[in-house]
């Protein structure tokens, strides 16, 4: 059941109507049935699938908790498995290449489908485990909320990937009706369907025949305005995504994390991953980043760095196993790693520059670095990408002009639609506070409008364009 779909709201509209009308003691079973059963439209196993998955995670952190000695075996064995059922059905398109070679072609029987999410909820699985082994989370006593907790259905698509910590102790929690949170919740809902339909989904289209054929367009600039452009779509894409998780989250009396915090204002590649896709990054951090630091603290400021590269350079492979996503992985970890190394050398430089200068150079560099850098992640073949760079630093093509077609002012729209989100992300939290003082008429008047708006544009090529980028991860 894709977010985009009217299924989806037709879904949503039920499940938040029954569970705003059910006694408390009713709403948590409600909303497991209601994740399930979003999870059945994917797949009819797939519900058997995170039941299987969740009981194992269920015994194992019990196991761990009573083990003592022996809880750091049973977190490795059952984290080990997992893991190798994840790349074994994450990558079973390239098994099923390797097994063929060696067995002439009877590779090609093998059907191995990944669960819808299987990602994201290993990650908050895993994160789960380890803090029961940390001690610092007592294990989930109660099956029930454990599932719910893997298999929430705002989340379970793309995430964002919640601390069973943060989460866990909400489904107990009295949550009574608020009018506030259901308006806050429902803005962001329809503001992310507005990010995602309106704009990222205009890109998409404008952009996706030039990826298709690369070697059509010669233009430095324009390969230059079609990589930004992507840049552009990415975050409309993937933030809009997380408004609707947040917004819908929100209308049910739940807080979790938001993903985005205006990245593309950030001054250094380390900044720009603490704003980007946040609850991964401090995923990341918490369970491989900062044991890796501590393990490598010898070597002194060159731990850092070393951590980050190799935080980063598993950050790309998971994204995918194609080339082009490790040498993403590898060039961003190198990126961040030279932020530790040369820290306090910037340090120095801000001190010497004009504040206006210093800021506004660090937000081009990092602008610059990942629309350079995605090309690796959008183009069909770390070869296309290649042809991509070399024509955006061939500066001699950059007169050769810009192609036919609305590039430009597509490109100007998510422009606009970036500052807009990044504005509402920097005033998040007085935002359920302004729609609640804002005059009725003018609050559902502006509702209106987008409503209208995505009715106009979603009917128009939303079957070219498909479901949200990191679905595919």
């Amino acid at each position: 059941m894709a977010f985009t779909s009217f299924t989806f709201l037709l879904f949503l509209a039920v499940t938040v109507s029954f569970y705003l009308l059910l006694p408390h003691r009713f709403r948590a079973a409600l909303l497991l049935l209601a994740s399930l059963v979003f999870y059945g439209f994917y797949a009819w196993w797939a519900p058997l699938f995170i039941l299987s998955f969740t009981a194992v995670i269920f015994f194992a952190a019990l196991g761990i908790k009573r083990s003592n000695k022996k809880g750091f075996l049973l977190l490795i064995t059952v984290a080990g498995l997992l893991l190798a059922l994840y790349f074994v059905l994450r990558y079973s398109d390239l098994i099923k290449t390797l097994i063929a070679s060696l067995t002439a072609g009877a590779g090609d029987r093998i059907r191995l489908v990944f669960p819808l999410g299987f990602s994201y909820y290993l990650f908050k699985s895993l994160g789960y485990l380890i803090d029961v082994y940390r001690e610092t989370l007592e294990p989930e006593r109660h099956f029930g909320h454990l599932l719910l907790y893997t298999a929430y259905f705002p989340e379970i698509s793309l995430g964002p990937i919640t601390a069973a910590s943060d989460f866990l102790p909400q489904i107990d929690r009295v949550k009574p009706f608020s009018s506030r949170d259901l308006s806050a919740g429902f803005f962001m809902v329809v503001w992310g369907f507005f990010k995602k339909l309106v704009f990222a989904d205009r890109l998409a289209l404008v952009i996706a025949p030039y990826y298709g054929r690369v070697s059509s367009l010669d233009s430095g600039l324009a390969w230059f305005l079609v990589s930004f452009a992507y840049f552009i779509q990415l975050y409309l894409d993937f933030s809009g995504y997380t408004d609707i998780s947040v917004g819908v989250s929100k209308m049910l009396g739940y807080e979790i994390k938001h993903n985005f915090n205006a990245p593309l204002v950030a001054q250094t590649m380390s900044e720009y991953w603490r704003r980007w896709h946040m609850s991964l990054y401090e995923w990341f951090s918490a369970y491989i980043f900062k044991p890796l630091q501590f393990s490598w603290r010898r070597l002194g400021r060159y731990a850092s760095a070393l951590a980050a590269f190799v935080t980063l350079t598993i950050s790309g492979i998971w994204h995918d196993a194609a080339p082009g996503f490790l040498i993403w992985g590898i060039l961003m970890g190198l990126c961040v790693a030279f932020d530790a190394l040369f820290a306090k050398k910037r340090k120095k430089l801000k001190k010497k520059l004009p504040g206006w200068l210093f800021v506004g150079s660090g937000i081009l560099a990092t602008l610059l670095i990942n629309t350079l850098v995605l090309a690796f992640t959008r183009a069909a073949s770390a070869r296309d990408a290649f042809f991509i760079l070399g024509r955006i630093f061939d500066f001699k093509s950059w007169t050769q002009g810009l192609p036919a077609g609305g590039l430009v002012p597509a490109l100007l729209l998510g422009l606009a639609a970036t500052a807009a989100s990044h504005i509402l992300e920097w005033k998040r939290p007085a935002l359920a506070d302004g729609l609640e003082k804002m005059p009725l008429v003018l609050r559902w008047g502006i509702l209106q409008l987008m409503l209208m708006a995505l009715i106009l544009f979603a009917a128009q090529g939303a079957d070219m364009v498909g479901g949200f980028i990191y679905a595919r991860f």
